[in-house]
């Protein structure tokens, strides 16, 4: 036994034969939908829920050789906004849900989000079932409905929508609302999602680069105008880190930051590809 720093709960390590079985049963389960109900990539998609910090700053910086100590403003800011992504794999970039912790809309920022992104709550900033069907009826089903009229086939037809092994998504009242909407299901298998969850394979990190970005040059600036006012150094005051002042900055960030994304389609659909799921659509 020797002392070790303790961590997070490991991922189940697969051995590569049986990492590729489980590949292969959840492509095959797209497929065989794919097929079954002739779904095109428009309506094939993929959402994923990821925390994005209010003060999202690196592990690293730069430091005197053989200092003891290095702190880094905002290490230890845990606080955070959750957000829900989705795309087609036909290139979309769906509008988000973006989820505050509070009990009601007093905790959202005052900031005017575009319309279409829905704007909402919880406790603890976590989806539940109640955000998840807030979010299947603000901002899925709408874009079903308008890529249905703009393609021509019926109401009826079926979506396919893939996502993670997740207890807000997986409730009874939350399969049975997707399958009256014509939606069809595949989850992705558990401890997978970082070779098998599109979004994790292109579209999270580049958006978690451009919110810290953001924020980075937004922080040297608050100091440079200090700096540029004359003030020393050792003097310079703490950059105001409340709440009240990251809400809408954030919110700000968020929406350029999905502009971003949004105008790069083939960023989009390099998730599927990575996955696998781009090649067994195109079979089917």
């Amino acid at each position: 036994m020797v002392k070790r720093r303790g961590s997070c709960t490991a991922k189940i390590q697969f051995t590569d034969d049986k990492f590729s079985e489980i590949k292969d049963e959840f492509l095959q389960r797209i497929n065989s939908v794919v097929k079954k109900h002739d779904i095109p990539p428009e309506l094939i998609y993929n959402w994923d829920h990821t925390g994005i910090n209010y003060v999202p700053v690196s592990s690293w910086t730069m430091e005197v050789e053989g200092t003891q100590r290095v702190p880094i403003i905002g290490l230890d800011d845990k606080r955070q906004v959750t957000v829900v992504f989705a795309v087609t794999l036909s290139g979309d970039f769906l509008a988000p849900q973006v989820i505050y912790q509070g009990k009601t809309s007093a905790c959202h920022p005052e900031y005017d989000f575009p319309l279409a992104w829905n704007i909402t709550h919880s406790p603890n900033h976590w989806a539940n079932t109640d955000t998840q069907m807030e979010y299947t009826s603000r901002v899925l089903v709408p874009h079903m409905d308008k890529t249905k009229k703009k393609l021509g086939p019926p109401n009826t037809q079926k979506s396919l929508c893939i996502f993670d092994v997740f207890r807000a998504q997986m409730s009874r009242e939350f399969v049975d609302d997707l399958k009256t909407k014509n939606i069809e299901i595949v989850y992705i298998p558990p401890s997978t999602t970082d070779k098998l969850q599109p979004m994790d394979l292109s579209i999270q990190k580049v958006v978690k680069d451009k919110m810290k970005q953001r924020f980075q040059r937004w922080y040297a600036s608050c100091i440079s105008k200090q700096l540029d006012k004359g003030v020393d150094i050792e003097t310079l005051k703490p950059v105001d880190l409340r709440l009240s002042i990251l809400k809408p900055l954030g919110a700000k960030w968020l929406v350029e930051t999905y502009k971003d994304i949004r105008s790069q389609p083939e960023m989009v659909i390099k998730g599927f590809e990575k996955a696998g799921i781009a090649e067994v659509c195109r079979k089917s």
